[in-house]
């Protein structure tokens, strides 16, 4: 009785290696490539031999697909198993349905060794394109210039408060006024839990500057005390969790990074630029007086090849003009377009928070010389044609939710983890609302991950999330209301009557005389 059961096992094994080898000769030959493909949760048909179901297991997407007839030949599968874990498979291949299979960006075919972009864009690719090849000009949030002469007050912008062009048409429709009713109620639920200097390091507090810019209030000592300006606190060196953010060295404004500081070189004027802090604004060091202009300064000085130079694109692409020269500490010029030039030769896998900030700072800079009238040139076009790119790949990686890929821009990715979600939806989201020409703010895939940033919040608002990622999912949303619903910077503060900033005995705390401290206001 045992050896024809195994007789039998042995003739149904061979049949089926028979019928395999079958099915891959006569299958169709007429091969589909796509970027991306997701499939359903709903797949249960997996082929013995091609993606094994030992555990329960199930393939939730994958990249650097070719589907041949029914067989799906994959560069990488994410799959989940029944304890929720994701794990990744290589070069696997399934056997599948048409109906299980959404196909993203199956209009452009590419090779199953096609890498992310960032991968293919040489340093010593060159701007020489012709008309044909270039790109429309994209559209983004209208900044504001900072306003130079002596005789100016330092103050945060005058015109920072104002809507860059008013409601979008598109904004009156129905759908997105039930969407700007949800972003409206996440934003007043997070906008009133102000930080405070007894509890959260200058780190924290920039992260919650990303989000509400100069509208960041900031508790001293304790919770629900006595509230001041978040920007004017750092800029005065005001003491947080028990660190300043800057010291003097031979007499210069220093910076710091580490733990509870920065965490960039230049991080945090590159806040107070997406802030349109003016340059005149007053710092304060050691009871020495400053301005931003002298932190400026620092930056300036200490651009040095082959570093991040992320923030400090940033920050001087707003600062300064495109065409004026510096030199470093060690004698070398310097200009933006030499900056953007070197953090193009740089890689956005791996880079920080998955490359966002870099990506951000390729479309900040490309923006701000679009503003100034520039033509999109040189640096500016290898980063104008370079973003437009990863904006398709971005929306490849989508996952059906709204939400973008967990892996960052490394692949496809949908964990069932909000937190990861808010991180990455949150900083991808950021960038894309930034940089996406104005017309494409409606595209429905933006709408769908905006509705899944304030949907997650709102949801979460009783949970811890953590002040980086929370800070960044915080601006998405702001961003998109700007410019999308119209709601200029600056105003918030001022919806909330009972909010009062009072700065009169910062003296007797850390941060110089009352005169100037009444000048954070």
């Amino acid at each position: 009785m045992f050896r024809a059961h195994v007789a039998s096992l042995v003739l149904f094994v061979s049949l089926f290696l028979a019928g395999r080898a079958v099915f891959r000769t006569t299958v169709d030959s007429e091969r589909t490539t796509f970027s991306s493909v997701k499939v359903s949760s709903r797949l249960t048909k997996v082929t013995p031999g091609l993606l094994t179901d030992p555990g329960g297991h199930r393939a939730i997407s994958g990249t650097g697909c070719t589907l041949q007839g029914d067989l799906l030949t994959a560069q990488l599968v994410e799959v989940i198993g029944r304890d929720g874990q994701s794990s990744w498979l290589q070069h696997t291949s399934l056997k599948v349905e048409p109906t299980d299979l959404d196909l993203v960006d199956h209009e452009e075919s590419t090779s199953q060794d096609d890498a992310p972009p960032i991968d293919k864009l040489s340093k010593n690719d060159s701007s020489k394109t012709n008309g044909s090849e270039e790109l429309d000009n994209t559209t983004l949030p209208e900044d504001v210039e900072s306003v130079e002469g002596d005789k100016q007050e330092p103050s945060f912008d005058s015109d920072s408060a104002k809507p860059a062009r008013g409601p979008l048409d598109f904004s009156r429709k129905p759908a997105m006024r039930r969407l700007h009713t949800k972003i409206k109620r996440t934003l007043n639920e997070y906008y009133t839990r102000h930080q405070n200097a007894r509890d959260h390091c200058p780190w924290a507090i920039m992260h919650s500057i990303i989000a509400w810019g100069v509208d960041t209030q900031l508790y001293l000592d304790r919770r629900n005390g006595q509230r001041v300006s978040a920007i004017g606190w750092l800029c005065f060196n005001g003491r947080s969790r028990n660190e300043r953010l800057f010291s003097l060295s031979q007499g210069k404004i220093r910076p710091h990074e580490g733990p509870g500081l920065q965490g960039h070189q230049a991080q945090f004027l590159a806040m107070l630029a997406q802030s349109k802090v003016k340059r005149g604004y007053p710092m304060r060091i050691s009871e020495r007086d400053f301005t931003i202009d002298d932190l400026i300064e620092y930056e300036k000085s200490t651009c040095y090849s082959g570093t991040e130079l992320t923030f400090k694109l940033i920050s001087l692409s707003h600062y300064l003009s495109h065409d004026e020269e510096w030199k470093n500490d060690r004698g070398e010029t310097w200009t933006v377009a030499r900056i953007l030039k070197e953090e193009l030769g740089q890689p956005i896998r791996g880079a920080a928070c998955g490359g966002t900030h870099r990506l951000m700072g390729y479309s900040y800079s490309l923006q701000k010389h679009i503003d100034r009238g520039h033509e999109v040139d040189g640096q500016w076009l290898r980063a104008k044609k370079f973003t437009a790119q990863y904006h398709k790949y971005a929306f490849s990686l989508q996952n059906r939710d709204g939400s973008f890929s967990c892996n960052w821009f490394d692949g496809t990715g949908d964990w069932y983890d909000d937190q990861r979600k808010i991180q990455t939806t949150g900083h991808i989201l950021e960038w894309l609302v930034y940089s996406l020409p104005e017309k494409r703010l409606e595209d429905r895939r933006i709408v769908k991950a905006v509705n899944f940033v304030a949907s997650v919040l709102y949801q979460n608002r009783y949970n811890k999330v953590e002040v980086g990622p929370l800070g960044h999912a915080l601006k998405s949303v702001v961003l998109y209301e700007h410019r999308v619903f119209g709601q200029g910077f600056g105003h918030r503060r001022l919806r909330y009557d009972d909010v009062k900033t009072e700065v009169d005995d910062l003296a007797s705390r850390d941060t110089g005389s009352s005169s100037e401290a009444k000048e954070l206001q």
